[in-house]
């Protein structure tokens, strides 16, 4: 890595501990003491100070936090690389708070418990929120709308979850393994169910973030520097969060450096070709082998595309002996590296086999690809990233370029379709995004930072369809630059309906349900309201709508900033200012 890397850190002390004692990363913003069930509450009042004595300066800092409900404020000002999330917090109930008119809630963390939070709010009793007790919709709408939050600051790829329970075995002075008292071991067993389902909702809702899982025989430790806790871990776990960190953001760091220089080249100066290339020279061997001959070998090999030719079969595991009356079997990278003009197709259908063979393929200087390409229609996003393949160009000459962090919900179909381009940049995906080439010198592009619930994009022959970098496109939204049959006029018999451009600008908004036929071009900054059609152009900063679609609001500007969360007078309020760019 060669510039500095910022994490914040929303969680507790097991994120923020990772963390300590090294040099390579920096910790921007840390957050803790703050349940996400809490962050839904409304406001108390603009700031709490803990005027007791038993509070560190942070402590007291997070209070405030915790009673003026501004953490996205507080992250979105940081605004690190990355953030980590653990859920530790969420063992903490919440109490109810009444100041005036406003009825809230804040979580009941030790930290609040030493403050003296009851003299000042002239509380005489504590009225405890028992989460565990709350309707799953009720727990499902606040992660979801925290989720909503996080990603209107960090892309999915920016996010680490840090997925960590308490524990009921812990490590004394003397390094003996010791169980918990019988209490704690009971609040260990709720608080991991509890945050069992807060992790597996906000994996939901942040679906292409970094998990990073903890190992099964994690103990606690007494010699831990803040003490004998259920969270307080041996060493090791730290240790092991930590360079699993690294590697994540080491590897990101280098595809996005692929992706800022080699993809941007691709755009201005033609292909480069380097170590992100894969596919169509497999035309160029008559020595072919498949590595694999187990379930996938057997369920694909008979689907083969007629032009390749099996000369060779490395198993990499069991096998049918009668392979042996059919193809040659090479057991070791050796042996591969002494066939002349050789190529291997992968036969694996783990993403992590396919990556594993592939490092050592590209180790050994052996060309390869993954036997999927050659079998079905669509271009699995998966085994491309698997082999760091993000330049790839098919038997047929037709070019995909994918950004390396590119959601694995995007679907790219072939069908019969030769000297296609295809390009696409990172765009986060909630349900699919399928792009259909159904023909040749079929073309579609799509920038940068947009998001897609539900599209589907047909391509014809000699179509094209652009869309421009931080789009939003909501569901059930169809683009299809020219029919799927032909039209003539009845007297002169010559054709109507040749293909013609879909153009889409950047920063436009594509309601639900919108459908864009061939000759549609919508200009930067526009939205398109829910259940559109049209093949017209239309200008920037416009609102339009209806079937056909016409020009209902000029001079706009928009956000994506949630209303839900929000009540917002101005543009100047809101955390989306890309609109600007585009004016």
């Amino acid at each position: 890595m060669d510039r500095e890397i910022v994490v914040d850190i929303h969680g507790s002390c097991v994120s923020r501990d990772v963390f300590r004692n090294q040099n390579a990363l920096k910790v921007g913003k840390y957050i803790g003491r703050c349940s996400i069930i809490s962050t839904q509450y409304p406001k108390i009042m603009d700031a709490f100070y803990d005027n007791s004595a038993n509070n560190s300066t942070w402590e007291k800092r997070m209070l405030t936090i915790d009673f003026s409900k501004t953490i996205f404020e507080e992250l979105k000002k940081s605004h690190g690389d990355y953030i980590m999330i653990d859920l530790i917090d969420e063992i903490f109930e919440l109490i109810k708070i009444k100041v005036g008119d406003t009825e809230s809630a804040v979580t009941y963390s030790q930290v609040l418990r030493r403050s003296d939070f009851q003299e000042q709010l002239h509380m005489q009793e504590i009225e405890l929120i028992n989460t565990r007790r709350f309707e799953n919709s009720k727990i499902i709408d606040a992660i979801r709308n925290y989720a909503d939050e996080i990603k209107q600051i960090y892309r999915p790829e920016q996010i680490i979850i840090n997925e960590a329970y308490p524990v009921k075995f812990f490590y004394d002075k003397h390094g003996k393994i010791c169980e918990f008292d019988q209490e704690r071991q009971m609040n260990v067993k709720r608080n991991f169910y509890k945050l069992k389902l807060y992790y597996s909702l906000l994996e939901n809702e942040l679906w292409g973030c970094y998990i990073i899982r903890m190992p099964p025989d994690i103990r606690a430790d007494e010699l831990h520097q803040w003490g004998i806790a259920t969270t307080h871990f041996e060493t090791k776990f730290y240790t092991n969060v930590y360079e699993k960190v690294l590697h994540i953001i080491s590897q990101r760091e280098s595809d996005e450096q692929f992706t800022r220089v080699n993809i941007q080249k691709s755009r201005h100066n033609g292909v480069q070709r380097d170590n992100y290339l894969g596919g169509a020279d497999i035309t160029k061997s008559n020595n072919i082998v498949v590595f694999g001959a187990q379930d996938y070998f057997k369920e694909n090999i008979s689907k083969l595309d007629t032009r390749i030719r099996i000369s060779y079969i490395f198993p990499d595991g069991i096998y049918n002996k009668e392979l042996e009356k059919e193809y040659k079997i090479v057991t070791s990278i050796s042996e591969l590296k002494k066939i002349q003009n050789v190529f291997v197709l992968i036969a694996k259908g783990r993403a992590a086999d396919v990556e594993r063979i592939a490092d050592q393929l590209r180790t050994a200087g052996i060309p390869f690809d993954h036997l999927e390409m050659y079998v079905k229609s669509n271009i699995n996003i998966r085994y491309l990233k698997a082999m760091n393949y993000y330049d790839y160009t098919d038997i047929d000459n037709n070019h995909f370029i994918i950004a390396p962090s590119s959601s694995e919900r995007i679907s790219i179909s072939r069908l019969n379709c030769k000297n296609a381009y295809v390009e696409i940049g990172y765009n986060a995906v909630q349900t699919k995004l399928v792009i259909q080439l159904l023909g040749n010198n079929a073309y579609c592009t799509i920038g940068e930072n947009g998001s897609f619930v539900d599209t589907v994009i047909n391509v014809n022959t000699d179509g094209a369809v652009e869309i421009g970098d931080e789009c939003m496109f909501s569901h059930s939204i169809y683009l299809a630059q020219s029919d799927q049959h032909y039209i003539f006029d009845a007297n002169s018999r010559k054709r109507l309906n040749y293909p013609k451009k879909i153009k889409i600008g950047n920063h436009v908004w594509v309601g639900r349900e919108v459908e864009l036929l061939g000759g549609a071009e919508i200009g930067d900054n526009s939205i398109v309201g829910a259940r559109s059609t049209t093949s017209g152009k239309f200008p920037k900063n416009v609102i339009i709508a209806g079937c056909p679609a016409k020009v209902i609001k000029e001079n706009i500007i928009w956000a994506r900033d949630v209303q839900k969360n929000s009540n917002y007078n101005t543009f100047d309020e809101v955390t989306d200012q890309s609109a600007l760019k585009y004016l």
